[in-house]
């Protein structure tokens, strides 16, 4: 089977740690990841030049909506942490009102309907 995308020659560091060779993507999934020789042939391959390449990257504490509108924020800032190799965020938030739950379903909804990337939530809970 061809990948869609393969980068080879990098130093790829990931959960196993760190290792000289690449990842493989299909339809903007990674697929494989290991030495070169573990990798399929793609039909576009990029060499890496032995630069870090860091798959699936997850930033674990960013605020979104402080500034400009949480919906247009989840699309503009999803979008560029794709660009820039993260997969996942996980957004920090804090509500004013009586309960949280209304406002997780409502973040909830905006972010599926806008988000270039898998995310989830970490609730500062200020009150009872």
């Amino acid at each position: 089977m061809k990948a869609d995308l393969v980068i080879t020659n990098a130093r790829v560091a990931d959960f196993r740690g760190e290792f000289m060779g690449g990842v493989a993507a299909t339809d903007g999934k990674i697929i494989a990841s290991g030495p070169a020789a573990a990798l399929p042939d793609g039909r576009r391959t990029i060499d890496a030049g032995g630069r870090c390449l860091l798959p699936g990257v997850v930033d674990t504490h960013c605020h979104l909506g402080v500034a400009y509108p949480y919906a247009d924020d989840m699309r503009t800032e999803s979008a560029q942490a794709a660009r820039g190799g993260l997969t996942t965020f996980v957004l920090y938030i804090r509500n004013k009102q009586p309960s949280y739950i209304p406002f997780y379903h409502e973040r909830r909804a905006a972010g599926e309907s806008s988000s270039c990337v898998d995310f989830g939530f970490h609730f500062g809970i200020q009150r009872e």
